[in-house]
């Protein structure tokens, strides 16, 4: 986790967009429950941005509900109340919009950096007789 906190740290110091002042605070918009990859994702980054005293403060409010969906409704439909607030997302904010489960996704909001990488796999038994993933669908 550090080496994410450490390459965002890196990202938002070299963006050209970034400011160079200290803000006075980060508000971090978690779409699960505490102790998650999302919460812990968002706890490490304002850890980090505290310590190299890129932030005064960093909040936190985990909006659980549709599969993180909620939480980006929530942003999409109240921004007004989401001043200097980031969301961790992932995957899903991709898949929820496109099999209809939430109306938003990803070209409703403005992605500002990478700090996941999530690699998937699909096993099964070694006798199986299923030889490529898209045999099953």
């Amino acid at each position: 986790m550090q080496f994410f906190s450490r390459l965002f740290l890196a990202l938002l110091l070299l963006s050209g967009t970034a400011p160079a002042e200290v803000l006075e605070s980060v508000h971090f918009l978690i779409p699960g429950g505490e102790g998650g990859g999302w919460d812990t994702t968002a706890r490490e980054t304002g850890k980090a941005l505290l310590a190299e005293d890129l932030i005064d403060r960093a909040s936190y409010d985990n909006y659980v509900g549709a599969g993180g969906g909620r939480a980006l409704i929530d942003l999409v439909e109240s921004p007004k109340q989401y001043g200097n607030t980031l969301m961790v997302q992932s995957t899903p904010i991709i898949f929820r919009n496109l099999n209809g489960m939430v109306e938003y996704g990803y070209r409703d909001v403005k992605p500002v950096c990478t700090l996941i990488a999530e690699y998937q796999a699909v096993a099964v038994r070694s006798d199986s007789n299923l030889d490529f993933c898209v045999q099953p669908v």
